[in-house]
This record gives structure tokens, sequence and C-alpha cells, in this order.
């Protein structure tokens, strides 16, 4: 039976959507019905409830604040931005809440630059932080980062493989940076025994055979990386 999915599924049902459309690299047991997809899109609609009542919150909070700011106050706003950010990144419904946050977290950084002058230590530690910054913004262009970060995350640890080889290239070169060579090289043992599980059985899996490949190139890359580090 086809299944039928909103326009712009959330964290839970984006996995269910996940499953349907590589039903032969996750377990059996765990291809959807419509009812999965409902009680995924509930849940996510709760989730979105949620959030844009913290976001207005965050407002109301950013607007309320009046003459010179305490630095550590600056830095628990820029926590709060963050996290959100984080979580916007996984719903396509939260597309104009990220660019705000966007908009709050460059508000909140020239504050603690401000607030760090005549400190060339802080200062210091300002500039490796927006270079981090910077590349965790590259790795958050692809909503599978965000539902990978999340601490309870749609996608379970066994899912994890299976999730990496159904991505599109351009999708697993980002989220891929989220994991170190040894964690890379465990994925593609993972991976081949996947596999080699499936190609028995005559299931086409040409295109995760791709991902795979795509995968091993990425880990020797970085493994040179590191080693000259």
């Amino acid at each position: 039976m086809m299944l039928r999915f909103s326009a712009k599924p959330g964290f839970w049902e984006r996995h269910i959507q996940r499953k349907a459309e590589n039903p032969r690299l996750f377990s059996p047991s765990s291809l959807p019905l419509q009812a999965d997809v409902e009680a995924a899109w509930k849940r996510d609609q709760q989730e979105l409830s949620g959030f844009r009542t913290d976001f207005k919150l965050l407002l109301e909070d950013m607007v309320a604040l009046q003459g010179a700011v305490d630095t550590d106050v600056i830095l628990q706003f820029k926590e709060r931005i963050d996290r959100m950010y984080i979580h916007s990144k996984g719903d396509a419904n939260l597309a104009s809440e990220a660019q705000a946050l966007l908009k709050l977290h460059t508000v909140v950084m020239t504050a603690v630059i401000r607030a760090s002058a005549g400190d060339p230590l802080a200062r210091e530690e300002i500039e490796q932080e927006q270079a981090a910054h910077a590349m965790h913004l590259n790795l958050l262009e692809h909503p599978l980062t965000a539902h990978l970060l999340r601490a309870d995350s749609p996608i379970a640890g066994d899912e994890l493989v299976p999730t990496l080889l159904s991505e599109s290239p351009a999708a697993l070169r980002v989220v891929l940076g989220l994991f170190d060579a040894g964690q890379l090289a465990a994925l593609c043992e993972q991976a081949r025994r996947l596999l080699d599980t499936l190609g028995p059985s005559g299931a086409d899996v040409s295109r995760a055979e791709e991902r795979l490949a795509l995968m091993q190139g990425i880990v020797h890359v970085v493994g040179a990386t590191q080693t000259l580090q």
C-alpha cells in the first residue's frame, strides 16, 4: 500500500518516510503503516507547537533586556538560540524561525565581542567559537544532522547505517562530518555486513553500494588528514 506523507515532514514523519522509501535496508519488523505515518505527524505537530511557543518566549525575553547586560546572561541566550537553531534545521516547517535564530545569534555574538574588548584571551576564544560555529552551520545544511544530534533522535542506533545508506551523496558528504575516522570505519564495516546479507536475496542494493563506496572514500581522507595532524 502506498503511504501518504505531508509535504513538509518533521523529525518523526521524515524517518518513517525514510523507512518506507528504502524497505530493503531497514528491518522488516520496522516497516511502517499509514497509522505510523499519522502518529509521527501528530508528534511532529506537537513539537512544532511547543517550539513556536519557546521561540516566542525567547523573543520576549530578549526584548525585555534593558541597559548593560552581564556576559553570563548573554551566553545563556546564545545557548538557547543555538539549541533552538539545531532543532529548527530538522523541520522544514521552521525555515523562517531558523533564519531569525541565525540573525539573533549574530546579535548575541556582537554583544559578546563588544564585552571582550581589551581582553586578548577572550577574543581568541571567541574567534575559535566563531570558526566552530561556521563548521556547525555547514553540517546543519541537511536536516539529517539535526535528526542525529537530538538526544531523543528518531533514528535508533541500529537504524543509523540503513539511514546513511539511504541518503543522497550530497547529504552524506556533509553528515559524515559528525564522525571521526574510527567511527566512520566502524560504520563502513557495519554497512558492508548489512549489504552482504542482502545480496544473496537478489535485492538491488547498487544504490546503497555507491553510498558505501563514498563512505569508504571519506574514511581514507579523514584518516590521512588526522595522521598528518
